[in-house]
Protein backbone atom coordinates (compact mmCIF):
# COMPACT_ATOMS: atom_id res chain seq x y z
CA UNK A 1 0.00 0.00 0.00
CA UNK A 2 1.40 3.58 -1.15
CA UNK A 3 1.11 6.00 1.81
CA UNK A 4 0.02 9.35 0.49
CA UNK A 5 2.28 12.51 0.57
CA UNK A 6 0.40 15.61 1.90
CA UNK A 7 3.20 17.89 0.80
CA UNK A 8 2.22 17.56 -2.87
CA UNK A 9 -1.41 17.04 -2.60
CA UNK A 10 -2.96 20.51 -4.21
CA UNK A 11 -4.96 22.69 -1.56
CA UNK A 12 -6.49 24.89 -3.91
CA UNK A 13 -6.20 26.52 -6.81
CA UNK A 14 -7.14 30.66 -7.53
CA UNK A 15 -6.63 32.25 -11.29
CA UNK A 16 -5.07 35.36 -11.84
CA UNK A 17 -5.05 36.69 -14.92
CA UNK A 18 -3.39 34.18 -17.71
CA UNK A 19 -1.82 32.15 -14.36
CA UNK A 20 -3.06 29.57 -11.83
CA UNK A 21 -1.95 29.90 -8.28
CA UNK A 22 -1.41 26.53 -7.34
CA UNK A 23 -1.59 25.96 -3.25
CA UNK A 24 0.12 23.24 -1.72
CA UNK A 25 0.68 22.50 1.89
CA UNK A 26 4.11 24.20 2.14
CA UNK A 27 4.44 25.65 -1.27
CA UNK A 28 2.18 28.47 -3.56
CA UNK A 29 3.56 27.64 -7.44
CA UNK A 30 2.37 30.06 -10.33
CA UNK A 31 1.62 28.49 -13.71
CA UNK A 32 0.80 29.58 -17.12
CA UNK A 33 -2.52 28.99 -18.14
CA UNK A 34 -1.58 26.75 -20.93
CA UNK A 35 0.49 23.79 -18.14
CA UNK A 36 -2.32 24.32 -16.13
CA UNK A 37 -4.74 23.13 -18.69
CA UNK A 38 -2.02 20.45 -20.25
CA UNK A 39 -2.03 18.74 -16.84
CA UNK A 40 -5.61 19.18 -15.86
CA UNK A 41 -4.74 19.94 -12.43
CA UNK A 42 -7.79 19.89 -9.93
CA UNK A 43 -7.86 20.31 -6.01
CA UNK A 44 -7.07 17.52 -4.27
CA UNK A 45 -5.25 15.65 -7.03
CA UNK A 46 -1.87 14.02 -5.30
CA UNK A 47 1.30 14.97 -7.00
CA UNK A 48 3.68 12.48 -8.16
CA UNK A 49 7.33 13.47 -8.42
CA UNK A 50 7.62 12.66 -11.80
CA UNK A 51 4.36 14.79 -12.67
CA UNK A 52 5.97 17.56 -10.58
CA UNK A 53 8.97 17.24 -12.46
CA UNK A 54 7.34 17.07 -15.83
CA UNK A 55 5.11 20.02 -15.11
CA UNK A 56 8.25 22.06 -13.97
CA UNK A 57 9.94 21.41 -17.23
CA UNK A 58 6.89 22.09 -19.47
CA UNK A 59 6.56 25.55 -17.12
CA UNK A 60 10.16 26.34 -17.93
CA UNK A 61 9.48 26.12 -21.62
CA UNK A 62 6.05 28.12 -21.54
CA UNK A 63 8.30 30.51 -19.61
CA UNK A 64 10.92 30.67 -22.22
CA UNK A 65 8.45 31.06 -24.80
CA UNK A 66 6.69 33.93 -23.31
CA UNK A 67 9.54 35.76 -23.11
CA UNK A 68 11.32 35.21 -26.62
CA UNK A 69 7.55 36.04 -28.12
CA UNK A 70 8.20 39.18 -25.97
CA UNK A 71 11.41 40.51 -27.12
CA UNK A 72 10.32 39.35 -30.52
CA UNK A 73 7.35 41.84 -30.72
CA UNK A 74 9.92 44.77 -29.59
CA UNK A 75 11.79 44.71 -32.47
CA UNK A 76 12.84 41.84 -34.69
CA UNK A 77 15.84 39.61 -34.16
CA UNK A 78 17.76 37.28 -35.19
CA UNK A 79 18.28 33.58 -34.85
CA UNK A 80 21.61 34.09 -33.44
CA UNK A 81 20.82 37.26 -31.42
CA UNK A 82 17.46 35.98 -29.78
CA UNK A 83 19.41 32.85 -28.51
CA UNK A 84 22.29 34.45 -26.91
CA UNK A 85 19.54 36.79 -25.22
CA UNK A 86 17.29 34.00 -24.14
CA UNK A 87 20.56 31.79 -22.98
CA UNK A 88 21.35 35.04 -20.79
CA UNK A 89 18.28 34.60 -18.99
CA UNK A 90 17.77 30.92 -18.58
CA UNK A 91 19.97 27.94 -18.50
CA UNK A 92 17.63 24.68 -18.86
CA UNK A 93 19.09 22.79 -21.87
CA UNK A 94 16.54 20.58 -22.65
CA UNK A 95 13.91 23.31 -22.13
CA UNK A 96 15.84 25.64 -24.33
CA UNK A 97 15.49 23.17 -27.13
CA UNK A 98 12.35 22.23 -26.81
CA UNK A 99 11.06 26.09 -26.80
CA UNK A 100 13.58 26.83 -29.80
CA UNK A 101 11.82 23.99 -32.16
CA UNK A 102 8.45 25.67 -31.30
CA UNK A 103 9.81 29.19 -32.18
CA UNK A 104 10.85 27.93 -35.57
CA UNK A 105 7.62 26.57 -35.97
CA UNK A 106 6.11 29.73 -35.33
CA UNK A 107 8.82 31.80 -37.85
CA UNK A 108 9.90 33.82 -34.87
CA UNK A 109 13.24 32.72 -34.86
CA UNK A 110 13.71 32.98 -38.49
CA UNK A 111 17.03 34.68 -40.20
CA UNK A 112 14.65 35.05 -43.41
CA UNK A 113 11.98 36.87 -41.99
CA UNK A 114 14.43 39.19 -40.06
CA UNK A 115 16.15 40.22 -43.17
CA UNK A 116 12.66 40.55 -44.76
CA UNK A 117 12.05 43.40 -42.00
CA UNK A 118 15.61 45.25 -42.02
CA UNK A 119 15.80 45.07 -45.77
CA UNK A 120 12.58 47.10 -46.16
CA UNK A 121 14.07 49.22 -43.19
CA UNK A 122 17.17 49.94 -45.26
CA UNK A 123 15.70 50.49 -48.97
CA UNK A 124 13.16 53.25 -47.05
CA UNK A 125 16.31 54.76 -45.41
CA UNK A 126 18.74 54.91 -48.17
CA UNK A 127 21.47 52.38 -46.73
CA UNK A 128 23.79 50.48 -48.95
CA UNK A 129 25.04 47.25 -50.21
CA UNK A 130 27.70 47.08 -48.07
CA UNK A 131 26.21 48.58 -44.56
CA UNK A 132 22.91 45.89 -45.19
CA UNK A 133 26.25 42.61 -45.51
CA UNK A 134 28.09 43.91 -43.09
CA UNK A 135 24.55 44.47 -40.99
CA UNK A 136 23.57 40.43 -41.54
CA UNK A 137 27.19 39.42 -40.62
CA UNK A 138 27.61 41.62 -37.57
CA UNK A 139 24.02 39.99 -36.09
CA UNK A 140 25.36 36.31 -36.81
CA UNK A 141 22.64 35.73 -40.15
CA UNK A 142 23.19 32.46 -41.99
CA UNK A 143 25.38 32.83 -45.34
CA UNK A 144 22.70 31.01 -47.30
CA UNK A 145 20.21 33.89 -46.09
CA UNK A 146 22.69 36.15 -47.08
CA UNK A 147 23.76 34.98 -50.57
CA UNK A 148 19.78 34.96 -51.12
CA UNK A 149 19.40 39.10 -50.99
CA UNK A 150 19.97 40.59 -53.97
CA UNK A 151 21.00 44.29 -55.01
CA UNK A 152 20.55 45.82 -58.37
CA UNK A 153 23.18 48.36 -59.10
CA UNK A 154 20.69 50.26 -60.36
CA UNK A 155 18.47 50.63 -57.55
CA UNK A 156 21.60 51.17 -55.68
CA UNK A 157 22.76 54.27 -57.82
CA UNK A 158 19.73 55.86 -56.95
CA UNK A 159 19.75 55.65 -53.14
CA UNK A 160 23.71 56.66 -53.13
CA UNK A 161 22.33 59.88 -55.59
CA UNK A 162 19.84 60.71 -53.03
CA UNK A 163 21.35 59.79 -49.65
CA UNK A 164 24.19 62.26 -51.14
CA UNK A 165 21.33 64.76 -51.75
CA UNK A 166 20.31 64.83 -48.83
CA UNK A 167 23.86 65.53 -46.91
CA UNK A 168 25.44 67.33 -49.70
CA UNK A 169 24.09 70.79 -47.75
CA UNK A 170 24.94 69.48 -44.33
CA UNK A 171 28.91 70.25 -44.35
CA UNK A 172 28.77 73.46 -45.99
CA UNK A 173 30.81 75.76 -43.46
CA UNK A 174 34.11 73.20 -43.75
CA UNK A 175 36.59 74.05 -46.67
CA UNK A 176 35.94 72.28 -50.14
CA UNK A 177 38.28 69.75 -49.48
CA UNK A 178 37.11 69.10 -45.85
CA UNK A 179 33.35 68.87 -47.73
CA UNK A 180 34.24 66.30 -50.35
CA UNK A 181 36.24 64.17 -47.54
CA UNK A 182 33.47 64.13 -44.99
CA UNK A 183 30.53 63.56 -47.69
CA UNK A 184 33.15 60.58 -49.07
CA UNK A 185 33.28 59.58 -45.08
CA UNK A 186 29.15 59.49 -44.75
CA UNK A 187 28.70 57.86 -47.77
CA UNK A 188 31.21 55.14 -47.18
CA UNK A 189 29.61 54.73 -43.97
CA UNK A 190 26.01 54.62 -45.25
CA UNK A 191 27.49 51.59 -47.16
CA UNK A 192 27.70 52.77 -50.62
Amino acid sequence: MQLEDTGRKILSIKQKGNKYIVEFPFAKVKLHSSTFNKFDLKVGDVISESLAYEIASFEKKEEILSYAKSLASKKPYSKRDLIKLINKKFACPKELRLALKELKKSNILDDEVFLKNYLTYFDENLYGKYYILNFCKSHGVTETAIRKITFDDNKEALKAKAYFESIKNKFLRFTFAKQKRKIYDAMLERGF
